[in-house]
């Protein structure tokens, strides 16, 4: 991998970016045979994995102290990187238990990232165990955001925050995801858009909870997807 992530403006410790780049290494190594990303030249995949998550980095040192869960991790992002250089503790969720395996085995081979933990499991059913457990519930490309404003509901403490990391977004999405506010408690409270270095434009919406969700979530497993509140 001949880039490093100072080659794009991102200054960490030595020990942050063998960390980061060194779970990269592992996903790509792994993919190879559980096709976790369909991403597979290792600098694009530094870009559009790497350095996609940390541009957000604003957002997530701006929310409130407390956990993060990354809801839809996948191979992590942008759950791991993030963690690594905020040092919050993480819980790295998704469905796939193929990917969650993949983490646990990453994570029991580097004893430094003791505050992370990766977890098989919907968003739904973790949220009646882990109910206003998190200060951040981060999000990349999972679905459509009234279905993600539903779901991070339950999970998100008093004055947490959600922060979507999105393409483009689609305007007549975003005015859906409005009209949620009072079903579940959550009110826009930023929204920035940016270019990646090599084109991609990018859009991260942060939505804070500012009252009890007056319906009651987290509904049953599927249903913000098939059938969104809006």
């Amino acid at each position: 991998m001949d880039k490093t992530l100072r080659t794009y403006g991102i200054d960490l410790s030595p020990e942050q970016e063998e960390l980061i780049i060194g779970h990269l290494q592992f996903v790509l190594e792994k993919n190879k045979e559980l096709n976790l990303t369909h991403i597979r030249e290792p600098e694009r995949a530094l870009l559009l994995h790497v350095v996609d998550s940390l541009f957000v980095l604003p957002e997530v040192r701006q929310a409130p102290e407390g956990a993060l869960l990354d809801m839809g991790s996948g191979a992590g992002y942008p759950g791991l990187p993030l963690a690594v250089v905020t040092q919050r503790n993480c819980t790295l969720l998704d469905a796939r238990e193929k990917k969650v395996r993949v983490l646990q085995e990453f994570l029991q081979a580097h004893p430094a990232l003791s505050y992370c933990e990766a977890v098989a499991g919907r968003a739904e059913e973790f949220a009646l165990e882990h109910r206003g457990s998190f200060a951040i519930v981060i999000v990349r490309a999972l679905a459509a955001l009234p279905s993600l404003l539903e779901l991070a509901s339950p999970l998100l403490q008093q004055g947490g925050q959600l922060i979507t990391l999105k393409g483009r977004l689609d305007q007549e999405e975003h005015k859906r995801a409005e009209q949620l506010r009072e079903a579940t408690g959550l009110c826009e409270y930023s929204h920035r858009a940016y270019t990646l270095p090599g084109g991609e434009h990018r859009e991260v919406i942060v939505y804070e909870k500012m009252v009890p969700a007056q319906r009651d979530l987290p509904r049953r497993s599927g249903r913000a997807q098939r059938k969104p509140l809006a």
